[in-house]
């Protein structure tokens, strides 16, 4: 292209030549020649020919416009590129000079191939170019129309648009404006995130897309507001700001904690992804993580729902909720996909665990319960033994205690675990200081032992079994 652009250059020159008093002239056994402008042959450079001469040998000639020591040298047949070769420089130094072309704002200057216009530079400013553009790059893969290798920049914003996109396209912008701080000037992405945190800087990079819809569902006085996606810089990490709905069509969805993300419990032992749904106010809501450490020494694996605020604090209730009666809530234990529901929750009741039998839990808990299929009722264990669940509560309760004596208290007590005050119960002593039982009394938790005289001194020197019944 520099070529062609010198060559337009020559045009000129030779058509003004009188005017510029240029020496066109050659030199004997490097240069095609003109005598018809230079009448001094001392003039001429390694003695040159006048132009109308026939020379045979035409490869590396050349045709010089000069001025003074500042030339245009013109070779039709170059050895350097097997063409046409225009040059711009000073004989002197053997440098190049500075090359112009002035276009008044109605002209234009245009370039063509086969007939085609590739290249037209307006004197009104515009540059129209009809062709595949290719940067830093040798082979043309004639699918882009631009391509390019290496890094570009763009100080301000890069837009991508069609002329018939007049209400959506994609634009990389370098400044984003705060929705409070300016009135809309229809194109600029604006933003209701917070940007305080930036000093209100105006140099947040943003990625927009605009929607050729207002998806606010209600009418605003900004279009960004009604329309954009934008995803930019925030105070916490990054931004996605869309005021209508985003649905994803992947086969999943999976969230993860960043390799460098600080370890925000404090305890040194890592940390899981974490997703939050945001409340009214964006103070909280409900959060969602997952954790297993032992790789790292630690003793936590699990899978957690929490409703709290960012820092920490309470934010309101859990609830679970089902559009109908129709449906149940379900606890289910298995792989993916089982419907191995081991309890469930509907408007009908709760549906506690069934178990063969309690021979089969090994290490019971107090306060578990379950429903005994073998006994073909329920079950509940109060830490020491398992307690039947019959319609009357009437079941016989059993169990030993031991407990210490100090020479000063001589009242004892031993909570049985029934719903009530028991009808009957009794208490045996099995140990000798725990002897001479004075009387026992019982209340709807525990069962009281008396003594004419306080027992003897000692640790857990008194025991005794007890049984208890409504």
């Amino acid at each position: 292209m520099r070529s062609s652009i010198v060559f337009i250059s020559v045009i000129f020159f030779a058509g003004f030549g009188s005017l510029l008093y240029e020496k066109v002239f050659a030199s004997g056994s490097n240069f095609i020649s003109s005598g018809t402008s230079v009448a001094d042959s001392s003039m001429r450079p390694n003695g040159a020919y006048p132009l109308d001469e026939e020379i045979s040998d035409s490869i590396d000639k050349k045709v010089i416009i000069a001025s003074g020591s500042n030339t245009l040298e013109i070779t039709p047949l170059s050895s350097f590129n097997n063409g046409l070769l225009i040059q711009a420089k000073n004989m002197v130094d053997n440098k190049g000079i500075p090359v112009a072309f002035f276009i008044n704002d109605t002209a234009s200057l245009s370039f063509y191939t086969n007939s085609q216009r590739r290249l037209q530079v307006g004197g009104n400013g515009t540059i129209q170019i009809n062709s595949r553009l290719l940067i830093n790059i040798d082979a043309d893969d004639t699918k882009n129309v631009l391509r390019a290798n290496g890094q570009a920049r763009i100080d301000t914003s890069l837009s991508i648009q069609a002329g018939s996109d007049t209400e959506a396209f994609v634009s990389i912008h370098r400044n984003t404006i705060n929705f409070n701080q300016t009135t809309d000037d229809g194109f600029s992405p604006y933003t209701t995130t917070p940007t305080a945190w930036a000093m209100n800087q105006s140099n947040i990079p943003v990625f927009r897309m605009r929607h050729p819809l207002n998806v606010t569902g209600k009418s605003w006085s900004n279009k960004s507001i009604e329309k954009d996606f934008l995803i930019l810089p925030y105070q916490y990490g990054m931004a996605i700001e869309y005021n209508g709905v985003v649905e994803c069509w992947v086969g999943e969805w999976s969230i993860h904690k960043g390799l460098a993300y600080y370890d925000l419990e404090g305890k040194g032992n890592g940390w899981g992804g974490v997703l939050w749904v945001g409340d009214d106010v964006d103070r909280g809501g409900v959060r969602a993580t997952a954790r297993n450490n032992t790789e790292f020494g630690g003793n936590v694996a699990y899978g957690e729902l929490s409703v709290e605020k960012f820092n920490t604090t309470p934010n309101g209730d859990f609830r679970f909720r089902l559009p109908s009666t129709n449906n149940q809530f379900q606890f289910i234990y298995g792989e993916r996909g089982s419907n191995n529901i081991v309890s469930k929750l509907t408007d009908k009741g709760f549906f506690i665990p069934k178990v063969a039998a309690a021979e089969d839990i090994i290490a019971p808990e107090k306060g578990q319960v379950f429903f005994d299929s073998s006994a073909g009722g329920f079950k509940g264990y109060n830490g020491t033994q398992w307690l039947n669940f019959d319609a009357g509560n009437n079941q016989l309760i059993t169990g030993s205690h031991s407990q210490s004596a100090n020479t000063i208290d001589s009242v004892f007590r031993i909570q049985h675990g029934l719903s009530s005050t028991p009808a009957y119960y009794h208490v045996i002593a099995t140990s000798k200081d725990a002897a001479n039982i004075s009387y026992v009394t019982a209340d709807d938790t525990y069962i009281y032992i008396y003594y004419s005289t306080p027992p003897p001194d000692g640790d857990n020197n008194l025991s005794w079994n007890w049984q208890a019944k409504i």
